[in-house]
């Protein structure tokens, strides 16, 4: 899969989840974290994590280097996914911070969209997925 497409993807999941969020929860702050930190553990549940092991472009890469033809899963503690879903949701309430700021509030589901979207690639040009890759995705 191409890493600019689930980029798109990213950002639409993000914008979905903060308009449901958005009617529950009126704090600014509270929603920007509760966001990041429910976009990651929504993820691991609704299996996203396991398709990405499968599909995403770090991970077919890795697949496709080391020659791997069995089914790839996500397998993670609930520490560690609760860590890493904390992690996301400071860097939600961070950035989305610093893009209110500077854009303004008339737009947030742009904004929202535009902090998916950027983590996403960020994401695979630091290595970030290719570590979540190593070190989360284990055959089955």
């Amino acid at each position: 899969m191409n890493y600019i497409f689930e980029a798109l993807f990213v950002g639409l999941y993000s914008v979905i989840l903060f308009n449901i969020l958005f009617y529950f929860i009126k704090n600014e702050y509270i929603l920007l974290f509760s966001l990041g930190f429910l976009k990651h553990y929504l993820a691991y549940y609704l299996k996203l994590q396991t398709l990405y092991c499968n599909r995403g472009y770090a991970c077919e890469k890795l697949i496709n280097d080391r020659k791997i033809s069995h089914k790839i899963t996500y397998k993670a503690t609930n520490n560690y996914l609760f860590i890493e879903s904390f992690i996301e949701g400071i860097w939600f309430l961070v950035v989305g911070s610093i893009l209110f700021n500077i854009i303004g509030k008339v737009r947030p589901f742009f904004i929202i969209f535009l902090i998916g979207f950027f983590t996403h690639l960020i994401s695979e040009k630091i290595q970030l997925h290719r570590f979540f890759c190593i070190h989360n995705c284990k055959m089955v």
